[in-house]
């Protein structure tokens, strides 16, 4: 199946790059090589900033099915839906009504989880191990404030990709990564150190 993608800004510019894209839906081979018109690549702008710089597609009227199944069709949630109406202001369209689409949480639920009861179970494990990591009190309350922070806004967030400054906090990231992991077997769960 063929979805209209295009280029959403930089529309006063002519493409000067082509390519294809990456692709995260369960259904392909892992990328989009085929668009309307029978291309085998899509017209893109040079990216701003040596390849750092921002750049949106849109990609329209992808992911029916998927509500047509409640939605559930994946651990992505539903996206934010986003009305735009022609209008004969300066832009030439309105935004007409946006709503923010689930978040983790919500995710969560759908599948049977109980995201509060795992929000104090990660909480409490980060308490935990702020008070055996041991250092300064007044430090360690600062940093275990950005670790419950960070938690709390992984739940709220979209479970899409998310970009540098709402990733892991690196205390969280530091904890995770030199010291350790659990795992549950029948009694409970074991500490396992890295």
């Amino acid at each position: 199946m063929l979805f209209p993608i295009v280029p959403i800004h930089k529309l006063d510019q002519r493409p000067g790059a082509r390519g294809v894209l990456s692709d995260l839906t369960c259904d392909s081979d892992g990328k989009i090589d085929k668009f309307i018109g029978g291309e085998s690549s899509l017209p893109l702008h040079e990216l701003d900033g040596g390849g750092g710089g921002r750049y949106f597609l849109g990609m329209f009227l992808g992911g029916a099915y998927e509500e047509a199944l409640g939605g559930v069709h994946n651990l992505f949630g539903g996206p934010s839906v986003v009305r735009v109406s022609q209008s004969d202001g300066p832009h030439s369209f309105a935004v007409t009504r946006a709503m923010p689409g689930q978040s983790s949480a919500d995710v969560l639920r759908a599948v049977q989880h109980e995201p509060e009861i795992m929000f104090q179970s990660l909480k409490h494990r980060a308490e935990k191990l702020m008070h055996t990591k041991g250092g300064g009190e007044d430090e360690d309350d600062e940093e275990l404030n950005n670790v419950v922070a960070c938690l709390n806004r992984s739940f709220n967030n979209m479970p899409y990709l998310a970009t540098e400054t709402a990733s892991m906090s690196n205390s969280l990231s530091a904890a995770i990564s030199n010291l350790g992991f659990y795992y549950s077997d029948e009694d409970g769960f074991d500490y396992l150190s890295a």
